[in-house]
């Protein structure tokens, strides 16, 4: 079963983007303007908003920063009650 933190094949790793696993790609889909395509992939695999959550927030404290200092702040409040709401 694959899940936030699974390791990407090689052929779909983005290093120039950080994209090493299926949370960093999701979260690349809603960073780029893609937020039907990201639900649609955290439904496939039966993940939530709180479980991005705390996918994004793991992420963030590995690079010693705050969840909305990740992504250039596109990740704000707004942002995860409308993917709640939309799950």
């Amino acid at each position: 079963m694959k899940d936030l933190y699974t390791r990407l094949s090689t052929e779909e790793i983005n290093v120039d983007e950080n994209i090493y696993t299926v949370g960093d790609s999701i979260l690349s889909s809603f960073y780029y303007g893609n937020f039907s395509q990201g639900v649609k992939e955290l439904q496939d695999i039966s993940c939530n908003a709180k479980d991005l959550l705390e996918y994004i927030e793991q992420e963030a404290e590995g690079y010693d920063m705050r969840v909305d200092e990740l992504y250039h702040g596109h990740f704000s409040n707004d942002f995860w009650i409308d993917l709640g709401g939309s799950i």
